[in-house]
């Protein structure tokens, strides 16, 4: 969202940024799209998960999905837990088939490997480095050093509705989204990058990552 919203505004994006506009593929001008998605689970802030196996972040699961597979990645203190779903014949996934699609395993392993070494740091957060990125992206924005777009081109109004803990099932029950959807962009596979509030709003609104904006579990 951040980044869309940004590019609406003709803002440059900041330097080392997960997210990228959706500005484009709204407008059918698509170039360059990313060819999966990348999710992760909270840490052990539910202890009826007995598959939690390391205290705090470094616990928490992982997923990926690229076309119609998806795996997940469970760390395990002797051997990670790998599972691997075809989520096109079983969406509800059901059957891991892992040990079954051996070629398929093995690429999906390496690409969420290498992706979560590339961005997770445990938790552990450059303040420093984010302070500087966070005071340059507010002062484009106009919250530092305010009298400097005063005069500026004149930037449209943009209005975030957020609503929280509404159930997908339930949603199309609320008149108002019936509305707005009909005369919006609408994503219907879109996938939150975490299940708690606090941290999918956060990436939400910083184009970041966990690891990155400094929000990477349930209780920070």
């Amino acid at each position: 969202i951040m980044p869309t919203v940004l590019d609406i505004l003709d803002i440059a994006l900041l330097d080392e940024i997960d997210g990228i506009s959706l500005l484009p593929l709204i407008n059918n001008r698509v170039k360059h799209k990313r060819n999966f998605v990348f999710a992760e689970g909270m840490e052990e802030a539910f202890k009826e998960n007995k598959r939690i196996l390391f205290p705090g972040v470094k616990g928490k699961w992982r997923a990926m999905i690229e076309g119609d597979w998806k795996i997940i990645y469970i760390p395990h203190p002797e051997n990670n837990i790998f599972e691997l779903y075809n989520l096109k014949s079983d969406p509800e996934e059901q059957n891991n088939l892992i040990d079954k699609e051996s070629k398929i395993a093995s690429y999906m392993k390496e690409k969420i490997l290498d992706f979560v070494n590339s961005q997770s740091n445990e938790g552990v957060t450059d303040l420093d480095s984010l302070t500087n990125r966070s005071k340059k992206l507010l002062r484009q924005l106009g919250y530092i050093d305010w009298t400097m777009i005063l005069f500026k081109k004149k930037k449209p109004n943009i209005i975030m509705i957020m609503i929280d803990g509404v159930r997908y099932d339930a949603i199309d029950k609320i008149a108002f989204y019936n509305e707005l959807k009909k005369e919006s962009a609408f994503f219907s596979q879109l996938i939150t990058y975490a299940p708690y509030t606090i941290g999918s709003l956060h990436t939400t609104f910083s184009g970041m990552y966990g690891n990155l904006n400094g929000v990477n579990g349930y209780y920070k």
